[in-house]
């Protein structure tokens, strides 16, 4: 009867009324299984009250409590713990228990695995705290324990690309990812993330058949396709990103993002009145969304300039005065039309309101390196790269500013960095060779002008550079010749 009674719990989350639960708590063991198998809170806190000093119990409604997100499971935890310190289960639960504070949560999950090292979702959960807290070290260890102990597990070999993608290296996360693929060759995420690792890498044919190939397992998932439009507008190959945002839009058409980049889409083969007349109609549907608005405002100064449409923009910010996005675009206009003294008031009201953004540095940055104030220019874009290290345009700002200071090597050293984050990216390797070219290393500026090639094989300035250091190279070899 009892059995029967724990089996209708478990399935309904309810003690049947009908049944007085006292005869079914003959032990601790039949008492820790009915809290386990329920979601009846008045039948819980009875067999509480029946075996308040009991380990097996207390542990039973720490479980309990994790489940039914309640906030007092720690308590009853570090009861039983009183009564058997050495227990693991108890520790590694008390951590679970104690996530909100990650320090305690660790020092609990360190005591478990020091009692049992060879559980694999012990070290797997440390390397995900550790992870969180900035020790990527360490949690690449705990992780590499994890895999040791089960290496049949995709979702450790995905959580160890993760750690050494916040380390940069990309080889050895990609490797991961195909070890995880293996595993679970049909989960559309790895592939997603194997895309974007290969992209940073520069295998750009590779990354395209991996979203291809996330895209395929997973064709009705919009997130998905979004992002292969992304990726594909990210490497200009804008007919398919604009065919890739149509049919997200069919399928959902208030999809903000995927309109807003197949405008862009548009507006980059040159249709901007296909493009704003999109945005109008959306503008229309959505008179206070500013975000469409800026969209609009963008794609006419590709169209008119930056000085045509500037008044507009002032506008739009006096109407949005705490919008991030429409003051930090308005900064960055201000700059190019070389208006530093608003330029700078505008940046420092976006500063008040996101001082940890990177984007706002960056902006802070260009200000004062377009004013000349080199040393707070390096300040604000060295706090740009710690706020978001893959900010590829920051590392381009900070590497000007110093070869505007003449520290040549250290400008080169920041164009190679900002390559390593994106190494599908021409800029870095470009502004690299241009800087070589100064130094009048004209081989090594060569090499870096024939990468920024592989990657825009169309940009005229590439071209000319890589054509002026081509023929230097020659004139120099032939000196060395004669």
């Amino acid at each position: 009867m009892c059995l029967k009674a724990r089996c209708t719990s478990a399935f309904t989350g309810k003690w049947p009324l009908r049944l007085d639960l006292n005869p079914c708590l003959i032990s601790p063991e039949e008492a820790g299984a009915i809290i386990l198998g329920s979601n009846d809170d008045a039948s819980v806190q009875e067999i509480l009250a029946a075996y308040p000093e009991n380990p097996q119990v207390l542990q039973a409604y720490g479980i309990y409590a994790l489940r039914n997100q309640k906030n007092d499971g720690n308590l009853f935890v570090e009861k039983a713990l009183q009564m058997d310190i050495s227990d693991p289960i108890s520790h590694a639960l008390l951590a679970m228990l104690q996530k909100d504070d990650l320090s305690s949560a660790i020092n609990s999950l360190k005591t478990a695995i020091s009692f049992w090292p060879n559980e694999p979702e012990w070290h797997a959960m440390m390397a995900d705290m550790l992870a969180t807290t900035g020790n990527s070290d360490i949690a690449e260890h705990h992780i590499s324990q994890a895999i040791h102990f089960q290496p049949e597990n995709a979702d450790f070999w995905q959580k160890s690309a993760e750690i050494k993608l916040v380390k940069n290296d990309y080889f050895h996360a990609k490797q991961d990812l195909e070890k995880s693929a293996s595993y679970q060759s049909k989960n559309p995420g790895i592939w997603i993330k194997m895309a974007d690792v290969n992209r940073r890498i520069g295998n750009v044919s590779e990354a395209i058949q991996n979203i291809q190939r996330a895209s395929t397992l997973a064709p009705d998932n919009l997130d998905i396709l979004l992002q292969e439009a992304i990726f594909l507008a990210e490497q200009k190959r804008y007919l398919e990103a604009e065919e890739k945002a149509q049919k997200i839009i069919s399928k959902d058409e208030n999809n903000l993002q995927a309109l807003i980049l197949l405008t862009k889409a548009q507006a980059s083969q040159g249709k901007f009145d296909q493009a704003l007349e999109l945005l109008a109609n959306a503008q229309r549907q959505n008179p206070k969304n500013s975000l469409i608005a800026l969209e609009s405002l963008k794609i006419r100064k590709d169209r008119e300039g930056v000085e045509a449409v500037l008044p507009d923009l002032i506008h739009l910010a006096h109407n949005n005065p705490e919008n991030p996005d429409v003051l930090t675009h308005l900064t960055d206009w201000l700059i190019q039309t070389n208006r530093l003294k608003e330029a700078t008031e505008t940046a420092q009201t976006v500063l008040k309101i996101l001082p940890e953004q990177a984007e706002v540095h960056l902006m802070l940055g260009r200000l004062q390196r377009k004013s000349g104030q080199l040393d707070q220019a390096i300040a604000h874009l060295s706090d740009a790269i710690n706020f978001d290290p893959n900010l590829v345009e920051a590392y381009l700002e900070l590497g000007k500013t110093y070869q505007e200071r003449r520290n040549m090597e250290e400008a080169i050293r920041i164009f190679q960095k900002g390559a390593q984050m994106n190494a599908s990216d021409p800029r870095p390797y470009f502004y690299a060779g241009m800087a070589l070219k100064e130094c009048k290393d004209y081989s090594n500026a060569e090499m870096m002008f024939k990468q920024a090639k592989r990657y825009s094989p169309d940009d005229p300035n590439i071209i000319r550079q890589l054509g002026v250091v081509t023929a230097l190279n020659l004139i120099n070899n032939l000196r060395e010749v004669n």
